[in-house]
């Protein structure tokens, strides 16, 4: 299949749906690839058979005021939660405080005494109030960590309370399931660079892929011209004396989602070595000749794939960037439990749980690095109409969630049965596999396994200190000898705001106006 187009559009997350909306509204020509079968990206809302729905990846949009994303929600009438008891927002910050009733339990299974926890909060808030200084994070030095910047403040409550090192260590894995990674990793000197837009945090109750397809779905561009299941294989830029570019794709059946369900025991699934369904086709060739391409694909498909992508190959400075540049693997784990009532409490009970270590192996074996030391939440999800099981989500960070999705495609079983002793400790209460009384199921993200994404969201590391700048100015930087020929955009290209989704939509703004300007400067030389 052989095509061609002024612009073509690679991913289809909300930068692509970005860039493909604005340029079709100047009346460009546009080819737009997604090597899913849908739209959305790193947005992924799976609907349950008894009516709830889970967002796989993307929750929030991060404050109200001035974010586009906010507005098309509004108008698409996504705003308004099921039922009352689903009103309440998060509160603003990127330092997230433990709202509401919630139970936090240290190793022995013991309760915290709410002073401790409090304490803790009210310095790690401080914590966030000085690191989102600019004045403060630019006088730091250049490799000094999140982490390292924490010290200081984790003395001072250690001093007031001795015994509050378990809550610091919980309200340090929840900061990094916020950042994306482990706070050693992420640059304090950079930190201040991420902006805070003004208003709360607010869901989108009708779901974060519902936005991104109602926004698709009012584009005018012909289907024809949208390729969904489309993986590109290779993007020759400079490929004529003209100076444009050349994409090869291969289009086939989707790739594994970013999700994936661990069976009951005793069910297999049958599958490639690559984590495909053994019946997907084999695919068909498409070669798209364009004046300018739009890679909007995340950070993650960048560090594995650039060197094999770009002919020619990138340069050093695009490749040092690529490769300094930090993206994290954040996983939810989604538990369906029955009976409604856990351990006497109501659903809306949360539990804490403050311990480092991973579990005993029930078989008496070496501990090893077991992903369960990465669980440091039980959070109910509240359902739309009553319901008579309990679901509710867990949050892994870093090695412990890249740990778990190798085992959930390797020993589903072993992992059900170590989340069951898991929750188990944390309630108080035994908790097995299956069907029945006190049994749950399990379902797991898979955002760093999966070969579209190959991670969850980008943050600042401090392997790019010392560079110069920030990373995510480079990232967004076009490559092609004769002008703005491959352009970069994705939430890992906005240094004010990466990681967020209204970040990704800015920066797919952003691009097509660059794509726009070479379309001009072309016309001027002909």
């Amino acid at each position: 299949m052989d095509l061609s187009c002024d612009v073509c559009v690679i991913g289809l997350g909300f930068a692509g749906i970005a860039a493909v909306r604005h340029l079709r509204s100047e009346g460009v020509n546009v080819i737009a690839i997604e090597a899913k079968g849908r739209v959305g990206g790193r947005a992924c809302t799976m609907q349950l058979d008894t009516g709830e729905m889970l967002e796989c990846g993307a929750q929030w949009l991060h404050g109200t005021e001035g974010n586009p994303l906010y507005d098309f929600a509004k108008t698409y009438d996504l705003l308004k939660p099921p039922n009352a008891r689903n009103a309440a927002a998060a509160g603003p910050g990127r330092f997230f405080r433990a709202h509401g009733k919630a139970e936090f339990r240290n190793e022995e299974g013991e309760a915290e005494p709410h002073q401790r926890v409090e304490l803790v909060n009210k310095v790690w808030q401080r914590l966030s109030d000085e690191a989102s200084d600019a004045k403060r994070a630019a006088a730091l030095p250049a490799d000094l960590s999140l982490e390292d910047a924490a010290q200081t403040y984790n003395q001072e409550i250690l001093q007031k309370d001795p015994a509050s090192a378990g809550v610091i260590g919980w309200f340090s894995r929840l900061q990094e399931a916020i950042e994306g990674n482990p706070l050693a990793d992420i640059s304090a000197h950079h930190y201040a660079t991420f902006e805070d837009l003004s208003g709360p945090n607010v869901r989108v109750w009708g779901g974060m892929q519902t936005l991104a397809q109602r926004i698709f779905d009012d584009i005018d561009i012909d289907q024809s011209n949208v390729l969904l299941g489309t993986g590109v294989t290779r993007i020759r830029y400079d490929a004529d004396e003209g100076g444009g570019c050349v994409v090869e794709a291969l289009r086939q059946c989707e790739p594994s989602p970013p999700y994936w369900c661990v069976p009951r025991e005793g069910e297999t699934t049958e599958q490639t070595d690559d984590g495909r369904d053994q019946d997907e086709e084999a695919g068909h060739r498409v070669v798209i000749k364009c004046r300018v391409v739009i890679v909007t694909v995340g950070l993650g498909v960048l560090k594995a794939a650039h060197s094999s992508l770009f002919d020619p190959p990138l340069p050093e400075w695009k490749r040092r960037a690529i490769e300094a540049g930090g993206i994290g693997v954040v996983d939810k784990l989604f538990v369906r439990c029955s009976p409604s009532s856990v351990d006497g409490h109501s659903p809306s009970h949360a539990r804490r749980i403050n311990w480092t270590r991973p579990l005993p192996r029930a078989d008496g074996g070496s501990q090893g690095d077991d992903w369960t030391a990465g669980i440091y939440a039980f959070d109910p999800i509240l359902p739309a109409v009553p319901s008579t099981s309990l679901l509710m989500t867990s949050w892994l960070v870093g090695p412990c969630a890249s740990q778990l999705e190798k085992r959930a495609v390797r020993q589903p079983t072993d992992v059900m049965h170590e989340y069951c002793r898991a929750f188990s400790k944390a309630t108080g209460d035994e908790w097995t596999p299956g069907d029945g009384a006190k049994s749950v199921s399990l379902l797991c993200t898979q955002w760093g396994e999966d070969e579209c994404f190959r991670g969850s969201y980008s943050y600042l590391s401090v392997r790019w200190e010392g560079q110069g700048g920030c990373v995510c100015d480079v990232l967004g930087r076009a490559v092609g000898e004769r002008g703005n020929k491959v352009l970069f955009a994705g939430e890992a290209t906005n240094r004010r705001h990466y990681a967020t989704v209204h970040g990704a939509y800015e920066s797919g703004v952003r691009e097509a106006a660059k794509a726009m300007d070479v379309l001009k400067s072309i016309v001027m030389r002909q």
